[in-house]
């Protein structure tokens, strides 16, 4: 293998000031790709023949050693390259050099960091969903903050992360931050993404999630009754606040629109009128990113109608604790969350009503019907019902 650097000042490119960049030329047998450096300087300063500038210049003495750093590095990186097995090309020693190729000494933070860059610009371009972006960059945080308390660091090596460091994170986001656990759970995966990554890139040796077992638990879907939700849309809580918190959480009843949904509805681009005249909420789920075609029943379209058609909806914070106080005015002992609304409205409203399953979930945004299955409920005044209705037709 024939590995050469050449340095050189492009003399083409000299700015108004009267500097050049400083790139370098890298060559392995008969090939060669070009870096422009970080640093400029005078073209008439250049030794092309010596690869230093003359100049006792404080700041041109810093670009010769900047060069003699730079060209130690370049052959640190081939020494990388072959401990690692990975051929050793212009293009793998470039692409070491400006950190597409990782190295071990690659940080959790930075390297999550950069994932959530990614991620930010996905977004951006609606290739993912918002939420799935959030969730990383909260699990971002969950992990900084585990560094800091646990280990009174603000990073770490990749290579340092081991079977107990990923336990002692379970441990402290299930105690520390009391997180449930299946959020616990997907915080879980969202990391093991990480050091999968960092594994398949060669910057660890080992994934240290390759013996860890993450379990959801099954989740008791919270619903109100018709006659709860009757209760609460008619009761009067004598405070605005309450009172729209209410009727936006009665037209997610009757809609079945989540939180984020319902926060970022949009009149003029969501609300559609087909050839019948029927209006229809057709809105792409901020979650999942699977569109959600919901028929406007009177009830939702009043409450729309009421707000000039656009919901007064404060923070999801907010919002739960004024459902809280709305619970305990209207005399319902559940625990009132906003997403019931949801739950609410494919049990009590649809399913219940006997709607088809597969109309629940095209409604609901659902990717198949399994997932709509969980909210199936069966109501005991339904079950009455089914039961009268065969003992009239059971003649003895």
């Amino acid at each position: 293998m024939n590995f050469n650097l050449f340095f050189t000042v492009r003399k083409t490119k000299v700015n108004k000031q009267g500097l050049a960049p400083l790139e370098v030329a890298i060559s392995i047998d008969k090939k060669r790709v070009i870096l422009t450096l970080p640093r400029k300087l005078k073209p008439e300063l250049w030794s092309q023949a010596m690869q230093i500038v003359e100049s006792d210049d404080d700041e041109m003495k810093e670009i010769n050693q900047f060069i003699n750093v730079t060209r130690l590095k370049f052959y640190e990186c081939q020494s990388k390259l072959l401990s690692r097995n990975i051929p050793v090309t212009v293009e793998t020693i470039r692409d070491l050099f400006t950190g597409k190729i990782k190295d071990k000494n690659t940080t959790l933070v930075s390297l999550y960091q950069e994932h959530n860059d990614e991620y930010r610009a996905m977004y951006k371009t609606d290739t993912i969903t918002y939420t799935t972006y959030q969730k990383h960059t909260t699990t971002l945080k969950h992990l900084q903050l585990f560094l800091k308390e646990k280990f009174n660091r603000t990073d770490i090596q990749m290579n340092e992360i081991s079977k107990s460091f990923v336990d002692g994170f379970w441990n402290y986001i299930r105690t520390n931050r009391k997180i449930q656990n299946n959020t616990s759970v997907n915080y879980m995966k969202n990391l093991r993404k990480i050091c999968l990554r960092a594994f398949n890139d060669g910057i660890i040796d080992r994934n240290p999630f390759s013996n860890v077992k993450l379990h959801i638990e099954p989740v008791d879907v919270d619903f109100l009754t018709m006659k709860e939700i009757k209760t609460i849309y008619n009761k009067d809580c004598h405070v605005d606040r309450l009172n729209q918190v209410r009727d936006i959480f009665i037209f997610c009843c009757f809609t079945g629109l989540a939180y984020i949904d319902v926060r970022e509805l949009n009149a003029e681009k969501h609300l559609i009128t087909d050839d019948n005249g029927n209006l229809w909420i057709m809105k792409k789920r901020e979650k999942t990113g699977i569109m959600s075609n919901v028929p406007l029943l009177p009830i939702a379209k009043e409450i729309l109608e009421k707000y000039q058609y656009r919901l007064p909806v404060p923070t999801n914070q907010k919002t739960n604790a004024y459902l809280k106080e709305i619970a305990d005015i209207c005399g319902i002992k559940k625990k009132l969350h906003f997403h019931c609304a949801r739950h609410s409205f494919a049990t009590s409203v649809t399913l219940n009503n006997n709607i088809a399953l597969t109309s629940v979930s095209k409604m609901m945004g659902h990717t198949n019907t399994k997932i709509t299955q969980r909210y199936a409920k069966v109501l005991e005044s339904t079950l009455v019902n089914d039961m009268n209705s065969i003992a009239n037709k059971i003649d003895m």
